[in-house]
Parts: C-alpha cells; sequence; structure tokens
C-alpha cells in the first residue's frame, strides 16, 4: 500500500502540512491551519488521522486541540466566544 508521508510543520505563523509521495520529488502544501498561531508541537494519531497540536496566541493564549477532519476548524471555541456579541 502506498501511504506517504506527511510532515506537519509548526511555524509562528500557523500550522503547515507537507505531503509527499513514496519518491519524495514533489511536496504538496496546506496551510496555514491556525493563522496567526504560534505552532509549538503537532501530531497525528495514526489510529483515525487526527491532527492534535498545541498552540500560543499573543491575545487568547496557549491551547491544545485536535483536528478530527479536513474542514473542521482546530479551535471551534473562537467562534462560540465572539458569536452574539459582547458578553454582559
Amino acid at each position: 500500500m502506498n501511504i506517504g508521508v506527511l510532515a506537519l510543520v509548526g511555524t509562528r505563523k500557523g500550522l503547515f502540512l507537507l505531503s509527499g509521495h513514496d519518491h519524495r520529488r514533489c511536496w504538496p502544501l496546506d496551510g496555514p491551519l491556525l493563522d496567526s498561531w504560534a505552532v509549538y508541537h503537532a501530531t497525528v494519531d495514526a489510529r483515525d488521522e487526527t491532527i492534535y497540536a498545541a498552540a500560543n496566541h499573543i491575545v487568547y493564549g496557549p491551547a491544545a486541540s485536535g483536528r478530527p477532519g479536513p474542514t473542521d476548524d482546530l479551535f471551534p471555541f473562537r467562534k462560540a466566544k465572539t458569536a452574539g456579541g459582547p458578553r454582559p
């Protein structure tokens, strides 16, 4: 089975995914995920292909979260906090 290679690259600008085939001649780039978050560690759970990341934001602070699917947001709590206007 040809599964290839996935490199997770954490930077101050976010998380980038580099995927390569077995020959590793071409590396398509996905990202940035977690745009404007500094990603210090990322790993993939091989059981269900969930991507976990440890990140820090200058305003929101540190966070650790997982990404179960390709279209899900890594930090859904950001949307929940800003939805509906300011808090009382």
